[in-house]
């Protein structure tokens, strides 16, 4: 199910992939996680997509 994501759930996105970054500051993947969640937030703002749930959630954990 396609719906978009509120600014607030893609903070809570952003502030997890940056305690990922805080809590593995050795790993490139966490820098990863940041862009992706990134990438979201402007794809919300610019209304041009819209954007799964479940894909950012997958982006940040396994990227």
């Amino acid at each position: 199910m396609v719906r978009m994501i509120s600014t607030r759930a893609i903070v809570a996105y952003q502030a997890k992939a940056r305690m990922y970054v805080h809590v593995h500051s050795c790993c490139q993947a966490g820098s990863n996680s940041i862009e992706a969640a990134n990438v979201a937030v402007v794809k919300l703002k610019s209304g041009s997509a819209q954007i799964k749930e479940k894909e950012i959630k997958k982006q940040i954990l396994l990227t």
